[in-house]
């Protein structure tokens, strides 16, 4: 506003009473009144249907000041655009006006701002979104690998039990299969002293009643399979049973 001082120091000295009208369009209302002292000195009164408010100013430097401190706090720049400043003498008559300008920011530069500061709250809460679900996203995969870490020991445990218990299973097996193995050896062996017990029988009894015994011998030693064919046979050991049950009432 060095340009509006300039225009005060400019003005001839019968230049004492200053009006200030301020608008948007031609049409500008009175703001206030800025009277010297010495307007007041020389005569001036304010007439008594002044509406305005009527300030004083020792100077021109104190007038300068007054009328821009005052247009800062009526909203000059942001209520209104425009202000036309008169000077008058004391006598009311008008000596020269001056129209200084702030253009109001437009609404596009507002919604520029307002676009600016939405898309900076927008990061900022999308920045807090991100954090959070990465935190989130962060402890699920911790838990996750927790539970693999959890499935993993159970499956190794699970195949352990299961091999050592195949591990038991095949030992018992094998020593079933032994015991039968031992079993079936003792029954055969039992079998062939039984069997040769009552073919000794036979053999003594048939000796005595002139029986072929060596050809009897010979046949059994060159076929060995009759021997098993005697032990699994009913008939046959119950036949030599008996034989040896009717030797044994003769005795």
């Amino acid at each position: 506003m060095i340009k509006l001082l300039d225009w005060f120091v400019g003005l001839p000295p019968e230049a004492t009473v200053f009006t200030v009208a301020g608008g948007n369009t031609r049409k500008m209302e009175q703001i206030y009144k800025v009277v010297l002292v010495d307007a007041i000195a020389q005569g001036w009164q304010a007439k008594p249907n002044e509406k305005s408010e009527v300030f004083q100013a020792t100077d021109i430097d104190d007038l300068s000041d007054q009328i821009l401190e005052i247009l800062d706090d009526t909203g000059f720049g942001i209520e209104y655009e425009k202000v036309r400043v008169f000077a008058y003498s004391w006598q009311g008559k008008q000596i020269k006006s001056k129209l200084i300008t702030k253009p109001i920011p437009s609404n596009n530069q507002n919604m520029e701002v307002n676009a600016i500061q939405a898309l900076a709250t927008a990061n900022i809460s999308m920045t807090g979104e991100v954090r959070r679900t990465l935190a989130t996203v962060t402890d699920s995969n911790a838990k996750l690998l927790e539970l693999v870490n959890q499935l993993a020991e159970n499956f190794v445990d699970a195949k352990r039990m299961q091999v050592k218990a195949e591990q038991e299973r095949l030992a018992y097996e094998l020593v079933l299969d032994h015991q039968d193995m031992e079993e079936n050896q003792n029954v055969k062996q039992d079998g062939l002293q039984l069997l040769s017990q009552i073919a000794q029988t036979i053999f003594e009894q048939k000796k005595a009643s002139g029986f072929d015994t060596e050809s009897l011998k010979e046949h059994l030693k060159n076929n060995p399979s009759v021997v098993d064919e005697f032990i699994s046979d009913p008939d046959i050991v119950n036949a030599v049973m008996e034989s040896m049950a009717r030797g044994s009432v003769e005795d």
